[in-house]
């Protein structure tokens, strides 16, 4: 399969929406909405395979590793879910060959910091002469549906009545933060420029996202934690292990209702069996410790 090819038919059949494999639909708003609504279902974010390529079989990503026919075996034949990129650049290929036009932002977890690389991968959609950015897969937060976006005011966004999102304009860059009780909690930021988003074509994010691997910056996405979750069909539930504190984390939030569910794995294995159950995500044993060794360019 070429780079910039992606099966549609085996795509909708993934997200469970087989009525457009029947007849193709209109790249509307209501399309967009249900496509990133079962998207951000079906897709939770995962570094563990990352993880495990990248410190047990040092492996040493490519842009290969972001072609298409790859990204469908492990997206859609594997169902492993991915990591931010992975589920939107196939997310990206998608709504293009609808015939959405999208663009990539990158971006990087708050606070904001003019020199801190970015490697987040968010898309901007226009849908009839609006934007709306999508991003499904911001660890915990990923957002069920897609994000109104005028380029020059604050805008808020209600999801299904009980979720709601805000992208705060400032002078030189957007945040993105999700509202709970009231309170708004800063996710992550995207670079703002004559008024306007600074987008990158795929090459540029791919070049950015590899060179933010291999930097000496500090991540904890690579070298903290492990992270598994994201929106579920009843709430939202992730998972994570902390390498410094060798403890193990569950948060899961039920629709409609603030309170969370908090679970602590005071050991690996309990942690790991909770990700199997939940996700039917295998986590090796050899992850269990802090990770140290990164392979180099």
């Amino acid at each position: 399969m070429e780079f910039n090819v992606i099966d549609l038919q085996r795509y909708f059949s993934f997200l469970g929406l087989e009525e457009y494999k029947l007849i193709l639909p209109e790249p509307s708003l209501d399309t967009l909405q249900k496509i990133v609504e079962r998207h951000a279902l079906k897709v939770p974010f995962q570094n563990v395979d990352f993880q495990t390529n990248y410190y047990l079989s040092k492996k040493l990503y490519s842009k290969a590793d972001w072609d298409l026919s790859t990204l469908q075996k492990l997206i859609l034949d594997r169902r492993r879910g991915a990591i931010c990129s992975e589920t939107h650049f196939l997310l990206e290929a998608a709504l293009s060959a609808i015939g959405f036009k999208v663009q990539f932002l990158s971006a990087a977890g708050m606070p904001y910091h003019p020199d801190k690389r970015r490697a987040h991968c968010s898309l901007l959609v226009e849908v009839e002469s609006s934007y709306y950015l999508v991003d499904t897969t911001y660890s915990f937060y990923g957002a069920r549906g897609p994000l109104k976006f005028d380029f020059n005011t604050q805008q808020e966004t209600v999801l299904f009545d009980y979720e709601k999102y805000e992208i705060v304009v400032g002078p030189s860059y957007y945040q993105v933060n999700a509202v709970f009780e009231g309170k708004a909690q800063p996710l992550f930021y995207f670079l703002r420029e004559n008024g306007v988003p600074v987008t990158l074509d795929r090459e540029v994010m791919i070049s950015d996202t590899i060179t933010k691997m291999y930097s000496d910056e500090p991540w904890s996405f690579r070298d903290g934690l492990i992270l598994i979750g994201g929106p579920t069909e009843d709430g939202r539930s992730y998972h994570w292990w902390n390498y410094k504190e060798q403890k193990g984390y569950l948060l899961r939030r039920s629709n409609y209702l603030s309170k969370e569910e908090r679970a602590v794995f005071k050991d690996f294995t309990a942690f790991k069996e909770s990700v199997d159950e939940v996700y039917e995500i295998k986590v090796p044993m050899r992850l269990q410790k802090m990770l140290s060794l990164r392979p180099k360019l």
